[in-house]
C-alpha cells in the first residue's frame, strides 16, 4: 500500500488524489455524471417523500404518532440529498457521509418511540403498564419474535433496558460523529486502515455495537407485542420492515465498497476519489426512490384521517403549527438524557426504580403508579409493633399490626383518620412529634412506610 503524507496507507492501486481524470461523455467526467445522476434521484426521492409528509401534516390528528412517522418518512430524503452533496465535492464527502448515520440513529429512536404510543399512548400510566405486563422469555435467542415462555410477574427492567439501547446509540452516535469530523480534519482518521492508532476501527466497533443494541431492541419490542390487537391492527412489521431494509442495505453496501477498495484498479476515468465516495453515494441515491415509494405504504396517512376517527377529543392541528411539532427534537433530546440517566441508575443498582420517560411526578411509586384507589380494600401497616384493636367497622381480610380503623366509606367521602388506640402496652408510650403529625391517611402512610419512594400519591401501594 501507498502512503500519504499523513502516514495513512491508501488502498491497494489507488491513484494519487491529485491525478486530473479525463472527461468520458462530452465534456463530463465521471463525477459529473454521477452527480447530475443522483441530483435527480434526490428529486424525485424528495417528491415522493414530501407527498406522504404533506398528507400527514393534512391529518395531524395523532400528534404523538404522527411526529414520530414525519421523521422517518423524511429518512430516504435525508440520505438522497446528503449522497448527492458528497458526489458535488469529493474534498468534503468524508464530512457529510457522517451525518447521514447521525440521521439513522435519530429515525430508529422515532420508530421505537411510536411502538411506545402504540401500546402505551397515556404518559401518566405508561410506567404502570409495562410494570403491570407478564414478561416474556423467548426461546429462541436468534428469533426473539417467536415462540416465548411466560415468565410471572411484572418488571420495568426489560423495558428500560430497551429504552436505554435506543437512546444511548443516539448520545453514541453524537459523540462518534463528532470525533469521526475532528479526526478526518486532522488526518487521524484513515477509513482505509484497522490501524488502532487511528480512529476508524473505534469508530467503526463501537458504533457497531450500540447499533446492533438499538436494532435489537426495537426487534425485541416489536416481538414482546406483536400478537397484541392494539399493536398489531398498526402492521408494525411492515413498518419494522420498511426501516430496517434502508438500515440493512446501507450497511451492506459499505462492507462491499471497502473491500473493492483494494481489489479494483483504479485509473484517471475512474479515480480513486469515484469508487470511494461518488459510485457508493449515487448507488444510495438511487435506492431511496424504492425506500420513499415502500414508505407509501408502510406508513399510509389515511387512518389519521379526521372521518377515521370516531374518537377524535380535537380537531386536527394546523399544517404549519403540524410541521413545527413533528422537527421539534425535544422529545428525542428527553430521551437521550434518561437513557443516560437510567444507565447511570444501573451502576449504581437502582434501574428500574425510577420513570423512563414524561414528567417526574412527585410520589410515584417505583412503578409509576400515581391512582388512588379506596382505601376500604387496603390496610395500613404501622412500622411500630403497637398490638390490632379489634373495630366494629372492618373489612374481610387479614389484620395487619396497627391501626386497623378501615375506611367503609364512600371513595368520594370525607375521610377522618383513624382513632388513636388505647390499649395497656402504649399507655405511657410518647409518640415522637413527626408520628404525631402523620396521623392523617397520607402523612400516616409517608412516616411509616419503609419504601423511601412513597409519598402521599402512593399511599395504595403500602398493604
Amino acid at each position: 500500500m501507498a502512503n500519504t503524507t499523513s502516514g495513512c496507507p491508501l488502498p491497494k492501486n489507488w491513484e494519487e488524489f491529485s491525478v486530473n481524470p479525463v472527461k468520458i461523455l462530452g465534456p463530463f467526467t465521471l463525477q459529473h455524471l454521477l452527480f447530475l445522476f443522483s441530483i435527480a434521484c434526490a428529486g424525485i426521492t424528495t417528491s415522493i417523500s414530501l407527498f406522504l409528509i404533506t398528507k400527514h401534516l393534512h391529518r395531524y390528528t395523532e400528534p404523538k404518532q404522527q411526529r414520530q412517522i414525519v421523521r422517518i418518512i423524511f429518512t430516504p430524503v435525508v440520505f438522497a440529498v446528503l449522497s448527492a452533496l458528497s458526489i458535488l465535492s469529493y474534498s468534503v464527502a468524508k464530512y457529510l457521509q457522517p451525518l447521514i448515520d447521525l440521521y439513522e440513529a435519530f429515525a430508529l429512536a422515532s420508530l421505537f418511540l411510536l411502538y411506545v404510543e402504540y401500546v402505551a399512548p397515556d404518559e401518566h400510566t405508561r410506567l404502570a403498564y409495562f410494570s403491570a405486563i407478564e414478561n416474556h422469555k423467548p426461546k429462541s435467542k436468534f428469533k426473539p419474535t417467536g415462540a416465548y415462555t411466560v415468565v410471572p410477574g411484572g418488571s420495568l427492567r426489560w423495558y428500560h433496558v430497551g429504552y436505554v439501547g435506543v437512546f444511548i446509540y443516539c448520545v453514541v452516535d453524537v459523540l462518534l460523529t463528532i470525533l469521526e469530523l475532528v479526526t478526518e480534519a486532522t488526518d487521524s482518521y484513515c477509513e482505509s486502515s484497522w490501524n488502532p492508532k487511528y480512529a476508524h476501527i473505534w469508530v467503526e466497533v463501537l458504533g457497531g455495537f450500540f447499533l446492533g443494541w438499538a436494532i435489537s431492541s426495537v426487534i425485541g419490542f416489536y416481538g414482546r407485542f406483536n400478537k397484541e390487537p392494539e399493536f398489531a391492527m398498526h402492521k408494525p412489521g411492515l413498518k419494522l420492515a420498511s426501516f430496517k431494509l434502508i438500515v440493512f442495505v446501507n450497511f451492506v453496501q459499505s462492507i462491499v465498497f471497502s473491500i473493492l477498495l483494494s481489489k479494483i484498479k483504479t485509473s484517471r476515468k475512474m479515480t480513486g476519489y469515484d469508487l470511494k465516495y461518488g459510485i457508493p453515494a449515487a448507488l444510495v441515491a438511487v435506492e431511496q426512490i424504492f425506500f420513499a415509494t415502500f414508505f407509501h405504504y408502510s406508513f399510509r396517512s389515511r387512518e389519521y384521517h379526521e372521518t377515521m376517527k370516531a374518537d377524535l377529543v380535537s380537531p386536527r392541528m394546523g399544517t404549519l403549527r403540524a410541521a413545527a411539532n413533528a422537527f421539534n427534537p425535544i422529545d428525542l433530546l428527553v430521551g437521550m438524557f434518561t437513557a443516560v440517566r437510567l444507565l447511570a441508575m444501573k451502576f449504581s443498582g437502582r434501574m428500574g426504580a425510577q420513570p423512563a420517560s414524561g414528567p417526574k411526578v412527585r410520589g410515584a411509586g417505583p412503578n409509576g403508579d400515581t391512582h388512588l384507589e379506596p382505601m376500604a380494600q387496603r390496610q395500613l401497616r404501622s412500622s411500630r409493633p403497637y398490638p390490632a384493636q379489634p373495630t366494629g367497622n372492618t373489612v374481610a381480610g387479614s389484620q395487619q399490626a396497627g391501626y386497623t380503623d378501615a375506611y367503609t366509606g364512600s371513595e368520594h367521602a370525607a375521610y377522618a383518620p383513624p382513632a388513636r388506640p388505647s390499649n395497656a402496652a402504649y399507655e405511657g408510650h410518647m409518640e415522637p412529634e413527626n408520628e404525631r403529625r402523620g396521623l392523617n391517611l397520607y402523612g400516616y402512610t409517608r412516616t411509616h412506610s419503609h419504601e423511601p419512594s412513597v409519598d402521599a400519591t402512593s399511599a395504595r401501594q403500602i398493604v
